[in-house]
């Protein structure tokens, strides 16, 4: 598998569809988040927003580090989108990637913590490149273990 295919896990056409159209109507706050990413501002490394990966369309992604970075607004704060988000961390993790995720109201709030928790993320990356981070319910990342994700019941209701 060529470099450029492994950075998008199979994503089909749809997929990059989707993708493009999300970069061309980021939200506010993945707008503020994107301005600290891009141009290789974390710790030299490439960002790439609104990226293709398998069936998903993640906010951010560092391939290096096989890291997601997702933004989430209120709809996040549903018992449905809740289970989408577990079945999707799962999904991550069974690829290899890690996962971190920050509110819309931790960017509003605290645009330095969540920079350096990404910062945080990364350089633990780059120590052991072997761990997996993924969120909890609450959104924070757990940065002192691997999380053992179960898919939820029912199935992970993979959403294009």
């Amino acid at each position: 598998m060529s470099k450029e295919q492994n950075m998008f896990y199979g994503a089909p056409p749809s997929i990059y569809e989707k993708a493009k159209m999300l970069r061309a109507s980021m939200t506010k706050h993945e707008k503020i988040l994107w301005e600290v990413l891009k141009s290789n501002k974390v710790l030299g490394l490439r960002f790439k927003a609104q990226h293709p990966i398998h069936s998903f369309v993640a906010d951010f992604y560092c391939h290096k580090l096989k890291l997601v970075i997702e933004i989430d607004g209120s709809s996040h704060d549903t018992i449905d989108q809740q289970s989408y988000d577990e079945g999707r961390n799962f999904d991550m993790k069974e690829l290899g990637i890690s996962t971190i995720r920050f509110s819309n109201s931790d960017i509003d709030n605290d645009l330095n913590h969540v920079r350096d928790r990404v910062i945080a993320t990364c350089t633990s990356l780059f120590e052991n490149p072997n761990q997996l981070f993924t969120p909890t319910l609450k959104g924070e990342a757990d940065l002192n273990s691997q999380n053992d994700l179960k898919p939820p019941s029912g199935g992970l209701g993979v959403k294009a």
